[in-house]
């Protein structure tokens, strides 16, 4: 298998049952579990496991130092790979297990109708500052953050769900004249402004606000 090429992967997740929803709901909400024009898209299944903890640990299930036994299920969902780091830190922040057992398993499925963003064309050119207003009263935000404005019109535009940040040379190989992406971390925003600021880049939500403009 070509690693090179894998844009996808499944995601194994083992958590008690009453965890899944708040799993499922958070991960979409990153940008996972999601195929084709469909998200929410999950799969589980009832398991069971055994485990024994040891003195220094603090179990969510057990008592330290005797084998335990419990029934969980395996959540399985698919995650774009640029996604994978961000997926850890919100099982991690959900699950209750000191330890959480999750695996990511490469997916070398051909589907190249399917990506983790969109690209199209307006019917008319816009100017930014009207895109912007257009797309907070569409996407019902309370503001709208973004970068420099760069004094050109808005035609082609590409756009991600959850965290974008991997897809931005994508967006600038395509043409795009705006990304819209719902995440993005201040380094990556300091790298658009510096190396790409002929376009514009709206962000939905940021770890941080530096040296970002705002549409209110």
């Amino acid at each position: 298998m070509d690693l090179s090429n894998i844009t996808q992967v499944k995601l194994e997740i083992y958590t008690p049952a009453e965890y899944i929803i708040a799993l499922r709901d958070s991960l979409t909400a990153l940008g996972a579990c999601k195929i084709g024009s469909y998200d929410h898209v999950i799969s589980w299944q009832e398991t069971k496991g055994c485990w024994r903890p040891l003195e220094d640990s603090n179990p969510f299930q057990g008592e330290k130092g005797s084998v335990c036994t419990g029934e969980e299920v395996k959540l399985e969902v698919r995650c774009p790979v640029g996604l994978v780091s961000e997926a850890q830190k919100v099982i991690r922040e959900i699950h209750p297990y000191e330890e959480p057992v999750f695996d990511f398993y490469p997916l070398d499925n051909a589907w190249n109708q399917v990506g983790s963003g969109v690209v199209g064309e307006l019917p008319e050119e816009e100017s930014e500052l009207g895109f912007l207003q257009r797309i907070k009263e569409l996407f019902q935000v309370g503001c709208v953050k973004h970068s420099a404005l760069t004094g050109k019109p808005i035609r082609e535009v590409a756009l991600c769900g959850g965290s974008g940040a991997f897809l931005i040379k994508d967006a600038i190989s395509y043409g795009a004249d705006v990304f819209i992406t719902g995440r993005l971390n201040i380094m990556t925003f300091t790298m658009w402004k510096t190396g790409f600021c002929w376009r514009l880049l709206v962000i939905m939500k940021v770890k941080s606000v530096q040296k970002i403009s705002f549409i209110t």
